[in-house]
């Protein structure tokens, strides 16, 4: 089955669901604006199966991290759309996620597989040596690609990066991230990777701490079915698809 195919199934170890081309990342400063709770509502429910929430805020704690994860898991449910929490595997479990990314410097992917046999997991990478032990991971994050407004200053790989980690690893589902707007998104299918990750493109102002600032509701919506459109999925939500409910175990601060 060809990896550009909407049909492409992810979570190897047992959530059958098509992996979302447009993955949406928070960042500590994201979190931390009012009202992201809100916000994450609706990038959840107008993506629908097409988008990824990905929860990463390096500065918050494992308590905070899962009272965030904990709520938005039943709108994730509710609108067939994704939630992943970043790093940590532990909060992501038991507050319902989906499934985690890894960062290159964390728990690898056999590891968390052992911990969470069904989970659907990304890892981020940033060369093709990182991506070959990677190994397993239901996609990969490739970056960074262009320059972006959260690492100002250090120049992007550019789309060669991508070529690069696919030669490496052809049959895993590669997502660019790093400075990606639509025009970029387009960039990227057109290079060969099956989606995107974003970061400011969405949360605007907020991403980067410029005054902590969303973009209006009705901006973040069209900011989404843009992106959406751009990847080639549909805007808007379907059939909700299962959530794996939390195994009692306490996530760790």
């Amino acid at each position: 089955m060809s990896l550009d195919s909407d049909s492409s199934r992810a979570g190897r170890g047992g959530i059958d669901r098509a992996l979302p081309r447009l993955h949406v990342v928070t960042s500590d400063t994201v979190i931390s604006a009012d009202p992201f709770v809100d916000r994450a509502h609706l990038i959840l429910e107008a993506g629908g199966s097409g988008v990824a929430l990905q929860l990463r805020a390096p500065g918050a704690s494992g308590r905070d991290l899962y009272r965030l994860a904990e709520s938005l898991a039943p709108v994730a449910r509710r609108s067939g759309s994704t939630l992943l929490v970043s790093d940590r595997i532990d909060v992501a479990r038991t507050a319902g996620a989906h499934g985690a990314h890894l960062p290159g410097h964390g728990l690898g992917v056999t590891d968390a597989r052992t911990v969470w046999p069904e989970a659907l997991l990304g890892v981020s990478v940033h060369s093709a040596e990182e991506a070959g032990a990677a190994l397993g991971a239901d996609y990969l994050t490739a970056g960074t690609l262009f320059e972006s407004g959260s690492h100002p200053g250090r120049p992007g790989a550019g789309l060669e990066r991508l070529h690069e980690v696919r030669a490496a690893v052809p049959d895993t589902p590669l997502l660019g991230i790093g400075g990606v707007d639509p025009e970029r998104a387009r960039a990227v299918r057109a290079a060969g990777g099956f989606g995107v990750a974003v970061i400011s493109a969405v949360w605007g102002p907020a991403a980067t701490g410029e005054g902590a600032r969303f973009p209006s509701a009705d901006e973040m919506e069209e900011r989404v079915r843009t992106l959406l459109e751009a990847v080639g999925t549909p805007p808007g939500p379907t059939a909700p698809g299962p959530v794996p409910g939390p195994d009692g175990a306490p996530a760790l601060d």
